[in-house]
């Protein structure tokens, strides 16, 4: 499947978010409920009919709102072996993480990025898996939660998300916690 690489991945005035007047700090892996624990985890897996690619799907979300600049870099993985090293690079190198990705076996290789989808800073990372029919999501950054909960307001993230991945075919969404 081709895809356009004619598109800009990354849009800094987007990306410029009011971290300072939501008072929440961008380096925050965790939830805005004070006593979650950091070893829980609130994931969603998004599964489509056919394969998306990693261009369109970056694309897609940036299309949507979301920002690939976390604490002032791009964090990224482009895993083989499962140990997922995650690394870091310049804002400016999206366009070339996202082509290192593309350009992967994508039968082997877990291409992970974290993204941010709202100005108070809330987001996770998602994984596009091998064979790309499915695109996880892990709710580490800032994570929303019910009110009066410990539990993922997995609500809020799918009235963001599912828009995004409707047009690729999705066909499966399955949330858990734990």
């Amino acid at each position: 499947m081709d895809e356009d690489h004619r598109f800009s991945l990354h849009d800094r005035k987007h990306c410029e978010v009011e971290f300072a007047l939501a008072n929440i700090s961008t380096s925050s892996r965790g939830s805005f409920s004070p006593g979650l624990e950091m070893s829980r985890s609130a994931d969603i897996d998004f599964t489509f009919a056919e394969e998306v690619g990693v261009y369109a799907g970056v694309h897609q979300l940036l299309q949507h709102g979301a920002c690939f600049d976390f604490e002032g870099a791009v964090s990224y993985v482009l895993d083989e072996d499962g140990m997922f090293d995650w690394r870091r690079t310049d804002v400016e190198r999206l366009g070339r993480v996202v082509e290192l990705a593309a350009e992967a076996d994508r039968s082997a290789t877990t291409f992970g990025i974290t993204g941010i989808l709202d100005r108070h800073g809330t987001g996770g990372d998602f994984l596009f898996q091998p064979g790309r029919k499915t695109i996880s999501f892990a709710a580490e950054v800032n994570r929303r939660v019910l009110s009066g909960s410990t539990f993922c307001d997995f609500g809020w993230y799918l009235r963001r998300l599912v828009p995004v991945f409707e047009p690729f075919g999705l066909c499966a969404i399955e949330a858990s916690e734990y």
